[in-house]
């Protein structure tokens, strides 16, 4: 179980998040779409994180705006991701199958 790649422990990310929204039995609409974009909003705050930092400990000052560089290019870089890896792809289907014969 510790001998996971980065992207099985992404795929269980992904899991823990879907049966998360599974866990609420009213909002079962749309689960998978509710778990791609949390994980996309925590990728994004580990982003905004790392400039933080470095705005901190450099010095420098970054103007983050929608439409600048900084901001953009991450985030389109995210959504291609997600959609290779959730809506293009199923293979995250058969993790599904695996983490759930985890005892």
């Amino acid at each position: 179980m510790f001998d996971m790649e980065i992207k099985e422990v992404y795929y269980y990310t992904y899991y823990k998040f879907y049966r998360l929204f599974d866990s609420f039995k009213t909002t079962r609409w749309l689960m998978d779409m509710k778990a791609m974009v949390l994980l996309g909003v925590l990728e994004l705050w580990l982003l905004f994180s790392i400039i933080n930092y470095y705005v901190f400990f450099s010095g420098n000052s970054i103007k983050l705006t929608f439409v600048s560089p900084a901001f953009l290019i991450p985030f389109v870089l995210i959504v291609c991701i997600k959609w290779m890896l959730f809506v293009f792809n199923d293979s995250w289907k058969t993790y599904f199958k695996e983490i759930d014969s985890w005892p």
